[in-house]
């Protein structure tokens, strides 16, 4: 009976001895893979770190960009609305102006006076633009037209 166990033994020990074996063999190889995982996460927790300070830039970069094209449209339907005033004026005084001298003559100085108001104001401000789109001959009639108002005004005071 003694060889019997023994044998039974020697085989069960190899046995066990392979299974602890490959049972070590798992061990390292789970903690590893553990020591792989837990590099992974803190180069993710520093990644996401990053890009958390990334998106925050980018969010205030956009709301910066936001407010200087709120800004951006607010001067452009400003500058819309002064351009149709000035229209308006330019048409205003043409249509006066094309009536002739007698046609201004007959106008109430209060509205000749608002129409040259307008007029000048609006020359005054666009002076560089109708300096490129207006003809010598135009010009030379704006300007006489300009001084003639002026110095009827300066008359009336």
């Amino acid at each position: 009976m003694y060889a019997e166990l023994r044998g039974w033994c020697k085989e069960n020990n190899d046995l066990k001895s392979v299974e602890v074996s490959d049972g070590q063999a798992r061990i390292q190889e789970l903690t590893n893979l553990a020591a792989e995982a837990n590099a992974s996460a803190v180069s993710l927790a520093a990644e996401m770190e990053t890009l958390a300070k990334e998106v925050k830039e980018a969010t205030a970069t956009l709301d910066s960009a936001r407010v200087l094209h709120g800004n951006k449209v607010d001067t452009f339907n400003d500058n819309e609305k002064s351009l149709y005033k000035d229209i308006e004026a330019v048409e205003s005084a043409a249509t006066a102006i094309s009536g002739g001298e007698a046609a201004l003559v007959q106008m109430p100085e209060g509205r000749l006076k608002e129409v040259s108001a307008k007029l000048q104001d609006a020359v005054t401000r666009r002076a560089q633009r109708l300096d490129n789109t207006l003809s010598v001959r135009d010009h030379e009639h704006l300007e006489v037209w300009l001084v003639a108002l002026s110095l009827s005004h300066a008359l009336d005071k």
